[in-house]
C-alpha cells in the first residue's frame, strides 16, 4: 500500500523545528513514504522557504507543494493537500513535531495485516528543550475503548495518525468553521457513523511542548472546543451523564492560568488522557 504524508506550514512555524520534522518523516524513516504532500499555507518567508527548497533536493519528486494564497488555517490546509494525496495510506504530521524512525513501517505493517482498520495511531512522547521525555501518553487499542474516552479527551494523538484513504473517499473532511479542535470534531463524526478505530502501544510521535502551551490551549481553545464536545457527546450517547465532562472541560479551561499549567505537567492530565 502506497503512502502519503500530510503537512502542512505556515510563516509562523519555527525553521529549524520545521526542518526537523521534515528529516524525521524522509530521512530518518526505517520505511520511507512514496510522497509528501506539503502545504504551505499562506505566504512563507524566506528561511522557510530555504528549508523547503533543500527538503526538495532530497525527496525530489516525491514532495508536492500545495500553496494557498493566504493564510486559511490548518483545517482548510489539510482539505487542500488531501486532494493531492494519492496514497492508499494517508499519514498526517505536524510541522513542529518528529516521527518516529519506525513509524510508516509500524504503521503499514499494522494495516496490511488488519486492512479493515480505518484510522490508526499510537503512542506519543512529549518532549521540550529541557526534558526529552515529559512523559509518554499512550491512546485506546480499539475502537470500543475509543468510544468510552471520547467525552473526556482524544482517542488519537492527531500528528500521529495515519488514514486509509477510504476515510476521505467517503466525503469526510476537517471542519473549515473550527479553527481549533478539529481532529476531535473529525473524531467524533466518524465514530459515530461507524469507522474502526486503532492505537499500537509504540510511540510514534516525539510532540513538542512549549513553554506557552498550557496557556494557549486554554483559553484560546475554550468556547470551540465546548462545542465540539458536546454536539460530538449528544450524537454519540444522547443525553446521558456524559454531557459533564465537555462543561468541566470548559470550566476548567477558563480557570485561573496557574492551575491550567499545573494541570498540564501533573499526572492527572496523563490518567486523563490514557482511561
Amino acid at each position: 500500500m502506497k503512502i502519503s504524508v500530510l503537512i502542512s506550514v505556515c510563516d509562523r512555524d519555527d525553521p529549524l523545528h520545521f526542518r526537523r520534522a521534515l528529516e524525521s518523516i524522509w530521512d530518518d524513516q526505517s520505511l520511507q513514504p512514496d510522497e509528501i504532500v506539503l502545504v504551505e499555507d499562506g505566504p512563507l518567508n524566506r528561511t522557510l522557504e530555504g528549508e523547503i527548497r533543500c527538503f526538495k533536493k532530497r525527496a525530489s519528486d516525491k514532495l508536492k507543494n500545495v500553496k494557498l494564497l493566504k493564510n486559511s488555517g490548518l483545517a482548510k490546509a489539510l482539505n487542500e493537500g488531501i486532494k493531492e494525496c494519492s496514497g492508499d495510506l494517508i499519514a498526517r504530521m505536524d510541522s513542529d513535531d518528529i516521527s518516529a524512525p519506525d513509524r510508516f513501517k509500524l504503521q503499514h505493517e499494522f494495516f496490511c495485516r488488519k486492512p479493515n482498520t480505518d484510522l490508526l495511531g499510537g503512542a506519543l512522547q512529549e518532549f521540550n528543550e529541557e526534558n526529552d521525555c515529559l512523559f509518554i501518553r499512550y491512546y485506546p487499542e480499539n475502537t470500543e475503548k475509543a468510544k468510552c474516552l471520547i467525552a473526556k479527551g482524544s482517542p488519537f494523538a492527531h500528528p500521529a495518525v495515519m488514514f486509509h484513504r477510504r476515510v476521505f473517499d467517503q466525503g469526510y473532511r476537517y471542519k473549515e468553521t473550527y479553527r481549533t479542535s478539529q481532529d476531535i470534531d473529525l473524531w467524533f463524526r466518524l465514530l459515530a457513523n461507524g469507522f474502526a478505530f486503532s492505537n499500537i502501544s509504540d510511540v510514534l510521535i516525539f510532540f513538542r511542548v512549549n513553554q506557552n502551551f498550557a496557556q494557549r490551549r486554554s483559553k484560546a481553545k475554550a468556547f470551540g472546543e465546548f462545542k465540539i464536545y458536546w454536539y460530538g457527546v449528544l450524537e454519540i450517547f444522547g443525553w446521558n451523564w456524559r454531557l459533564i465532562y465537555p462543561v468541566l472541560r470548559l470550566a476548567f479551561r477558563l480557570g485561573p492560568k496557574t492551575l491550567v499549567k499545573k494541570f498540564y505537567i501533573n499526572k492527572f492530565r496523563k490518567y486523563l488522557n490514557s482511561h
